[in-house]
């Protein structure tokens, strides 16, 4: 009897330590797809406004639309890791929205005919460093959860140690 309750409880453990370490490594995909989309719109906002051409506008809609099905899964993950996840998920969502707005910005004055005007807030978006404060915050975010992968691997092998043990 004692060895079926120590393997149960392992068995226990050990689903839930793979549960989580699953839903980091979905955590760690999705933060790096959501830097991809933001670098993706921002360098079709660039080669529009380099080139003028309409493949860089679809692009940029690409990206924006991806964007908005990958944030909230994004947001959804950081907020349930407590008040440090809930600020660093409403930080990447104001940052998005603040970019985002300003890429749209920038294109809308290319597109009116005023490329002095798009230069020039897109010079004003490099000098801010924006997209380079978003790969900080999720390079932190990347590394945290690396560290709490790396602590779910090794409970599970703990727990699997103790079933093999039990």
């Amino acid at each position: 009897v004692a060895l079926l309750v120590v393997s149960e409880h392992a068995y226990r453990d050990t689903s839930a330590a793979m549960r989580g370490a699953v839903e980091l490594s979905e955590a760690r995909i999705m933060s790096v797809r959501l830097l991809q989309l933001l670098t993706d719109a921002e360098a079709a906002h660039y080669g529009y406004l380099v080139t003028g051409q309409p493949q860089y506008l679809a692009r940029h809609a690409d990206a924006k639309a991806e964007l908005a099905q990958v944030q909230p899964a994004m947001a959804a993950f950081l907020t349930n890791h407590g008040a440090d996840g809930a600020a660093a998920a409403q930080w990447v969502a104001d940052f998005t929205q603040r970019e985002l707005t300003r890429f749209d910005r920038t294109l809308a004055l290319a597109q009116a005919g005023k490329p002095v005007e798009a230069a020039e807030l897109a010079r004003t978006d490099q000098r801010d460093m924006g997209m380079q404060a978003l790969r900080t915050e999720m390079s932190a975010q990347l590394a945290h959860t690396n560290t709490r992968l790396q602590q779910a691997r090794s409970d599970m092998h703990d727990e699997l140690l103790v079933n093999r043990l039990g």
